[in-house]
């Protein structure tokens, strides 16, 4: 059996020039692919160059949503700088890309003796909350926070907590009349004002935003004609429904506008006579 051997050098992805482009880090780029396309190789490489070019490796940061994406592009930039000291230089081009990256990143390794390999925890890759918590930790006072806490897996807790701190506010001389008003609308309901407060904190992401965006001045024009747009919409679709039922629905408004007048019961219902 013969055995063909092909010499053609592997070729170049479709999108080299922009992956290129993207290593220029002089420059912002926001990258935007499907799944298992190389997003997170490019990043690799993209950090191997910063870190190239800075005088401490704390200088670069990368940013994750969740600890296990953090866990992986660590493991990414070991495993590179650890092909780069003990393997050939790859034939795949992206492969080349990322072991030359890594080859630079270290040369400057021992120029400045960080010892990456031996001390991996000098790389920031971190979650966004992490990030947080540690910028919190190094400015206790100023966080207001003191000792820095942990998040919340649970969120419902701190959305329950802050509810119950809000609602002490309608005991003493200086309760809140906002919500002492609130509260007389839900008919003194406690239960209920303390469920709604709760999803409007679960969903704080939907109207948080627009509401510091309208600011203080026209908070109570933006409310109203909110409100407004609500009541509008409901009662379309109130009439809509009601339109199967029309003739029942003015036969009983009469019979209650015609009992309410006739007994002089001072009752909006009452102008339905007729």
């Amino acid at each position: 059996m013969n055995e063909v051997v092909s010499n053609q050098a592997p070729s170049q992805p479709i999108d080299a020039e922009a992956r290129t482009r993207a290593l220029d880090i002089t420059r912002s780029f926001a990258v935007s692919a499907p799944a298992g396309s190389g997003k997170t190789g490019l990043l690799t490489q993209r950090v191997l160059k910063l870190l190239a070019s800075c005088q401490q490796p704390e200088e670069v940061l990368a940013i994750t949503f969740t600890r296990k994406a953090a866990g992986e592009m660590r493991e990414r930039l070991i495993e590179a700088l650890q092909k780069a000291r003990d393997t050939e230089r790859p034939d795949n081009p992206h492969d080349a890309i990322t072991w030359d990256l890594a080859s630079a990143l270290l040369a400057r390794d021992r120029e400045l003796n960080w010892q990456l390999l031996q001390m991996p925890q000098r790389l920031r890759i971190q979650t966004i909350d992490g990030l947080c918590r540690s910028l919190a930790s190094q400015l206790p006072i100023e966080s207001g926070l003191g000792a820095p806490g942990e998040p919340l897996e649970q969120t419902q807790v701190a959305f329950e907590m802050a509810v119950v701190n809000l609602l002490k506010s309608l005991d003493g001389d200086e309760a809140d009349t906002a919500l002492q008003q609130l509260l007389l609308h839900l008919d003194n309901d406690l239960g209920q004002l303390n469920k709604l407060l709760q999803i409007l904190l679960e969903k704080r992401d939907q109207w948080l935003g627009p509401l510091l965006g309208v600011g203080h001045e026209g908070t109570q024009d933006y409310f109203h004609f909110v409100i407004d747009e609500l009541v509008s919409d409901r009662l379309t679709q109130l009439s809509q429904c009601l339109a199967v039922y029309q003739g029942e629905v003015l036969e009983l408004a009469d019979f209650a506008g015609s009992y309410l007048r006739d007994h002089s019961v001072a009752h909006p219902l009452a102008a339905c006579a007729g």
